[in-house]
């Protein structure tokens, strides 16, 4: 099977083997992830803009994203097993959901969100940890 990555993808981090490729926000968002510790490589892909990806030790995968839904709410999505797993979305509630997160990563098997702050926000800059969000079902999750 043939794999082609359109004009624009690009890598966005690696993490042990596994290559990042995000074709940017909108109705045609797309995310795939090359493992390539196997071989052949193994693909999945996921109709979301990740703006940044993470690996706890533990196995949990977290995407920084946005859907084609909401094309640029970034949210926390964690899943276990799989990149193309159904996702449990980490949100805030309160002003700091607007903000939407910027990146992410784990402190142990905690996930930590970065806000993406405006000059005209009213939140103090600290990053957000997985005990203060809402686990939240995405309904609009696609294979």
């Amino acid at each position: 099977m043939n794999h082609v990555f359109p004009r624009g993808a690009v890598a966005t981090r690696g993490i042990s083997g596994l290559a990042v490729f995000s074709n940017g926000p909108g109705k045609d968002a797309w995310t795939t992830f090359a493992d390539l510790s196997q071989w052949p490589p193994r693909f999945e892909t996921i109709w979301e803009f990740a703006l940044g990806v993470a690996q706890s030790d533990g196995g949990r995968l977290l995407t920084v994203s946005s859907t084609r839904e909401h094309p640029y709410r970034y949210r926390a999505r964690v899943r276990r097993g799989s990149w193309a797993s159904q996702p449990t979305i980490l949100g805030f509630d309160g002003p700091a959901e607007q903000l939407g997160l910027s990146n992410g990563g784990f402190v142990g098997e905690r996930v930590v969100g970065f806000h993406k702050l405006d000059a005209d926000h009213k939140l103090p800059g600290m990053p957000l940890l997985e005990s203060e969000a809402v686990p939240r079902h995405d309904p609009a999750h696609r294979r």
